[in-house]
Order: C-alpha cells, then structure tokens, then sequence
C-alpha cells in the first residue's frame, strides 16, 4: 500500500457486510473474544502489506484503513 506515512498508526478494520468474524484468545479478559481490528505503521503496510485469507469465488473482503 504505497502512499502511507511510514510512521504514522493505521487502524484496519474488516467491514465486509455479513462476514463472519475470526475468533482469536486473549491472554487478558475472556477467552475467545472476537478482534475485528488491528493497528499497524504506515511502513509496515508498504513493506509488508496485509495478508487476506481466501475468498470464496465471486466474493469481495471490504477494509477500512484510518490513520490515528
């Protein structure tokens, strides 16, 4: 993702509509709660970029990058 400033936080969250979450552990707090965002730098998303699980055939995931 070029462009992005390479210090700056960037919060990526899934919003393909009806799509079924990931369930992840928590160390702290209850135990399999969902996590449907995550921060990362500007320069990790140009160097390394996101890893997006495979889509089903004619299926689209929808994120929402912001800067915070």
């Amino acid at each position: 993702m070029p462009g992005l400033a390479p210090r700056r936080r960037y919060r990526i969250t899934d919003v393909t509509p009806n799509a079924r979450r990931p369930r992840r552990t928590l160390r702290v707090g209850a135990a399999d709660a969902r996590l449907p965002t995550v921060q990362v730098s500007g320069a990790a998303l140009t160097e390394i970029g996101l890893a997006i699980p495979p889509q089903r055939t004619l299926t689209a995931a929808v994120l929402l990058i912001e800067a915070t």
